[in-house]
């Protein structure tokens, strides 16, 4: 836990209320005192080379947020960034957003899978025209 509040020292100039782990060694949902909730997440080593792909992932996200699709941005570091290389590992912050669970059948449910299965013809239209210089 502690070296999770070291690297979280990267965003926050403050100690966070909460870090607890969603996804074993990879994923914290992190609490902060002025009642922000954030998810943590370990992106793989340095020496693996992964902030290339960590670049283009973020000129992907970049691209579909400004297509207008629902895509939740990392939050940038202190020094602005939107990773951050700690602990020999690539790690990034994102807003957390809440969720409620999914109704098991009837009307409600046919309704969210319906805006579902739009949000994913969007998600592929936008894709498509995503510059082929940059794939």
């Amino acid at each position: 836990m502690a070296e999770r509040l070291a690297v979280l020292s990267a965003w926050f100039a403050e100690p966070v209320a909460a870090c607890a782990p969603l996804v074993p060694d990879s994923v914290w949902r992190v609490e902060t005192t002025d009642g922000g909730a954030y998810v943590l997440k370990e992106r793989g080593e340095v020496a693996l080379a992964t902030g290339r792909s960590l670049q283009f992932e973020l000129a992907v996200l970049d691209y579909l947020a400004a297509a207008a699709l629902p895509i939740v941005l990392p939050t940038p570091d202190q020094q602005g960034q939107r990773f951050t290389a700690r602990e020999d590992h690539y790690f990034q912050l994102t807003p957390y957003v809440a969720h409620e669970p999914w109704p098991a059948t009837g009307p409600a449910r046919l309704a969210l899978l319906h805006q579902l299965g739009t949000e994913i013809a969007r998600l592929h239209q936008a894709l498509a025209l995503f510059p082929a210089g940059q794939l």
